[in-house]
């Protein structure tokens, strides 16, 4: 039995042949098929699998996965790895396997936001000084920056995760 690539052959069957060569025997090989399954990996939502052909092209479902102060990227095959596919790729031949699942897990990053420290009404314009800001992220992750800042700026804008909620802002020098 020859076999071919993405495909399951059938099972062996032995037939006698005719002399007079009327025989004949139909042969067919089964394409074989795998299921996409996509995981939110911190995020919520459900999406339905994706059943697909060996040689069959199919376009990747449009995300239905939210994560609260994060983008969709793209979908990774492991939990902690980088974008391998876009949002709504097409695909083929993820797999030659017959019934292989393959998951995709969603890709997240965190939505920045200015957070813009000015220095008016300090008590010495000559000073510099170091904000401390804290406070926890959508997620509860606890957040804690400084920020120097010397008499010459006026102001400071600095990247901070959506939805800070700034619990402290302190100046020291």
């Amino acid at each position: 039995v020859k076999s071919y690539e993405g495909f399951t052959a059938p099972a062996k069957v032995e037939v006698n042949i005719a002399a007079d060569g009327s025989t004949v025997v139909n042969y067919y090989y089964t394409r074989n098929t795998y299921t996409i399954n996509f995981h939110a990996n911190e995020g919520d939502g459900t999406m339905e699998s994706l059943t697909l052909a060996y040689n069959q092209s199919a376009k990747l479902p449009a995300n239905a996965f939210t994560r609260k102060g994060y983008s969709f990227l793209g979908w990774a095959t492991t939990a902690t790895g980088a974008v391998a596919y876009a949002d709504q790729a097409d695909v083929e031949n993820l797999t030659v396997e017959d019934g292989k699942t393959i998951d995709l897990y969603a890709v997240w990053e965190i939505n920045l936001f200015n957070l813009i420290i000015k220095t008016n009404n300090l008590v010495d314009a000559n000073q510099s000084y170091i904000f401390t800001v804290s406070g926890r992220g959508y997620d509860g992750t606890e957040i804690w920056l400084q920020v120097a800042m010397g008499s010459n700026d006026e102001q400071k804008i600095v990247d901070v995760p959506a939805g800070l909620s700034v619990t402290n802002v302190t100046a020291g020098n």
